[in-house]
């Protein structure tokens, strides 16, 4: 039996750091490790690592074929596509303008687990795993702390320019709804996504309590479905209107970049296959960088320039600490 009605949105656990300058709310994941947030988050950790950034205009995106037992392929891909996204793309910005990205749908995807190659092929995904929620280690649905969805990020360790990103979500131990008013005990799908999408762009947890990347939300509730101003800002930051990419200081000259084209193809181009060897093979001998990936059991062995970093949503009682997650 689940223990609390309530959700806390982890973001940027263990690898994320939280970026904005001493007067944004918002706050952007980072490239060094930290705590995660959590009940008694009042600012953003960290401000002196690169933050995480896209650097294309066009960014792909794909949701599995075969959908959930909540919610078919058709279902999600047009609320996502049709609603969630918009809302990201079509904000328009404080000082006018909107943020100079689009997302692309590039079609089903077909494998089901999360993926981040580093000499292959990539899609970036929505999933769902409606049998059973891979990372819950052993807890299976009656853990006082579930994750309802988690989305993985991968980039750069030095720049912070993102490679990858998958957005899974729990549906083995959360019933989803995708109309409204959401039923009592459910958890709004749309409100799922518009916050998950949020990490997918580099955004971590902010204090503003209105925000939809403020790490509550409440099972029976549709509040996450309208960004904030805050929510808008941090965006803004990243991918300026007039075509930038928020950076880090020590990656552009005054913190930015130009955007790069239009391009929604994956690094190392789109599969909606599984690619099952591709991050087997030998590193670069000049990389020096490791790999971590902050959910779903221990760190893999070393890798070359690839550090993930997980954003989550988590079921459970607040207890107004900070947690580490490895």
């Amino acid at each position: 039996m689940r223990r609390s009605p309530r959700l806390a949105l982890l973001a940027a656990t263990a690898l994320g750091a939280s970026y904005a300058s001493p007067a944004d709310a918002f706050c952007r994941i980072t490239t060094t490790e930290t705590v995660a947030d959590g009940q008694d988050l009042t600012a953003c950790y960290d401000t002196s690592h690169p933050p995480v950034w896209w650097r294309n205009a066009c960014i792909g995106l794909s949701v599995q074929e075969s959908g959930s037992k909540y919610a078919p392929y058709s279902v999600v891909r047009d609320m996502l596509f049709g609603s969630v996204l918009p809302n990201w793309t079509n904000a328009t910005c404080a000082k006018g303008g909107h943020p100079s990205l689009e997302l692309v749908d590039l079609g089903p995807e077909t494998c089901s687990e999360h993926q981040a190659n580093l000499y292959g092929p990539n899609t970036n995904a929505v999933l769902f795993h409606d049998d059973v929620w891979p990372y819950d280690e052993g807890a299976g649905c009656t853990s006082s702390s579930l994750t309802v969805a988690l989305t993985t990020v991968t980039f750069h360790p030095e720049t912070g320019e993102l490679w990858d990103a998958d957005i899974e979500i729990n549906s083995a131990c959360f019933p989803l709804s995708t109309t409204l008013p959401v039923p009592s005990g459910h958890y709004d799908l749309q409100s799922i996504l518009q916050h998950e999408t949020g990490h997918f762009l580099g955004l971590a947890h902010p204090p503003d309590r209105n925000a939809v990347m403020f790490y509550l939300y409440s099972p029976g509730s549709d509040g996450k479905r309208t960004l904030n101003s805050d929510d808008i800002d941090g965006e803004c930051a990243i991918y300026t209107p007039s075509g930038e990419r928020g950076v880090g200081p020590s990656v552009g000259d005054a913190g930015l970049v130009p955007a790069g084209t239009c391009d929604p193809t994956p690094r190392n181009g789109f599969a909606s296959d599984c690619v099952s060897d591709a991050g087997n093979q030998p590193p670069p001998t000049s990389s020096s960088a490791l790999s971590c990936r902050a959910a779903g059991g221990t760190a893999p062995s070393p890798t070359p320039l690839e550090w993930v970093v997980a954003g989550t949503l988590v079921a459970g009682m607040a207890r107004g600490r900070r947690r580490v997650r490895r």
